[in-house]
């Protein structure tokens, strides 16, 4: 039984709705195989009339499994898919490809709380990089006090005080921190050359710290 489970994980969930219509259709067919067989048995064994009803009946069975199909497909696979892709692009760094499905059903539901964690997790990186650039200025405030430079090309070995040399991988370590946080892209926000530039301010050219 594992195995099987471990197999049904395994398989996209547009995999299985296609196995489910086809198991629908088969079991569909056979209830319709024992309804013709009654009926044959009750008509006589008129021909002509089995084979009229047994058109109609693949005909409408055919048309509601297709109908099926494409509403799972439009209104359950497709929109899946893209709450797929844009998740798999949020991840990646890309937080400004928010969903912009507009659905009262639970995916749209869950495209919205897709949308919300993007915009909190840029909320939380914007506030890193604000107390970076404070932790920045701070540091090289320190270090003109201490009459050194925090030159990321100095090696800590032509720096003779441990405070110094503490300082210098503080300051490293907080500009590796910005180049992480600028390496994600942001809802109407990009972070440019030190600045953070809204799309307004970025049209109007207009900058802010």
């Amino acid at each position: 039984m594992s195995i099987l489970l471990q197999a049904a994980n395994d398989v996209s969930l547009e995999k299985k709705a296609q196995l489910f219509f086809v198991l629908n259709f088969l079991l569909t067919m056979i209830a319709a195989a024992g309804l013709l067989y009654l009926f044959f048995r009750h008509s006589g064994g008129n021909s002509r009339v089995i084979h009229a009803s047994l058109c109609v009946i693949l005909l409408f069975l055919v048309s509601v499994q297709v109908a099926a199909i494409m509403y799972c497909k439009t209104n359950i696979i497709k929109p899946l898919a893209e709450i797929r892709a844009a998740s798999r692009l949020m991840a990646d760094g890309h937080l400004e490809t928010l969903n912009h499905m507009k659905r009262a059903d639970e995916i749209g539901s869950l495209g919205e709380n897709i949308n919300d964690l993007a915009i909190n997790m840029q909320e939380v990186l914007l506030f890193v990089w604000n107390h970076s650039q404070l932790s920045r200025d701070l540091l090289e405030n320190i270090a003109q006090d201490l009459d050194f430079s925090l030159d990321t090309e100095q090696s800590d070995f032509n720096i003779n005080n441990s405070i110094q040399k503490d300082i210098s991988k503080m300051h490293r370590n907080n500009e590796d921190l910005k180049s992480i946080v600028m390496s994600f892209s942001y809802f109407e926000i990009k972070l440019e050359d030190e600045k953070m530039v809204s799309d307004y301010q970025q049209e109007s050219g207009v900058t802010t710290s």
